[in-house]
């Protein structure tokens, strides 16, 4: 599904992209998907919440917001469970993201952020914006099972490309051929 040109989100690092209905589907999908296989309220919900934005004639949300009003959504047709896991799995996300110390040769220390992880995706594997968050957001879900606190700078560069690696989205060899182009 395309994104709504109009609509766009603004994300807690301080960018801002297009709303995207199918992430929203995507992340309901998650929390609801053990009570629903079929993904209806998962499609559903995504469709209420963004037609909500465009009849309040909002062109730009906070993602706090998305997320406010996916909880509103959940809870409206009796899925407090569900509401209750992905206000549950932010807030695992968030504490995650606010002590999460990457640790540089240099001896500095710096938080590891989504947006760092993206940014390396895109720039060292040529990767989509889109793909690169999908892939960022899948190693925060592991660090957050695994209740790390830090990790050396080199630590989270092999876990990408393991990760990159194990999606076919990059060659683990060269190409005999790739020096004579």
């Amino acid at each position: 599904m395309s994104p709504d040109r109009h609509i766009r989100v603004s994300k807690r690092d301080g960018t801002i992209e297009p709303f995207q209905r199918w992430k929203l589907r995507c992340c309901l999908l998650r929390v609801v998907g053990p009570q629903t296989p079929d993904g209806f309220w998962a499609d559903a919900l995504s469709a209420a919440v963004q037609c909500y934005i465009r009849r309040r004639g909002l062109t730009c949300v906070s993602s706090a917001a998305v997320l406010e009003m996916a909880l509103t959504a959940l809870r409206a047709v009796c899925l407090e469970d569900s509401a209750r896991r992905l206000e549950q799995w932010h807030t695992a996300r968030a504490r995650m993201r606010g002590r999460l110390r990457l640790y540089h040769q240099d001896g500095r220390a710096t938080n590891c952020t989504k947006q760092w992880l993206v940014e390396h995706l895109c720039k060292r594997w040529s990767l989509r914006r889109t793909t690169a968050r999908i892939l960022a957001g899948q190693l925060e879900k592991r660090l957050i099972r695994a209740g790390t606190d830090s990790l050396t700078r080199s630590e989270v560069l092999g876990m990408l490309e393991r990760l990159v690696s194990a999606y076919g989205l990059v060659q683990t060899h060269p190409s005999p051929t790739a020096g004579a182009l």
